[in-house]
């Protein structure tokens, strides 16, 4: 249990940086001095920092429990609409 609680306290963290990036990203994506290509880089970016947030949702812990799932056994988060990803 320590354990889970432990792990889940470091995907919050992780999260809360995430949040942090993008709002980065998203304050440099509104300058008017950005060209459109490095608006499509902020915006690869923010794809990145989405990608890792869903993984991080979609953590485990030791024993392939979700850690923020409940008692699903599949991945809750996914970068689907909810009804596509069987929820």
């Amino acid at each position: 249990m320590r354990n889970s609680l432990s792990q889940t306290e470091s995907i919050l963290n992780s999260v809360s940086d995430a949040v942090t990036s993008a709002k980065t990203l998203l304050v440099q994506a509104s300058s008017d001095t950005l060209s459109d290509a490095d608006r499509q880089s902020v915006a690869s970016e923010l794809r990145g920092v989405y990608e890792t947030m869903i993984g991080q949702a979609n953590a485990t812990d030791g024993n392939g429990c979700y850690l923020f799932g409940g008692y699903a056994e599949s991945a809750l988060f996914c970068q689907k609409h909810r009804w596509q990803c069987g929820i």
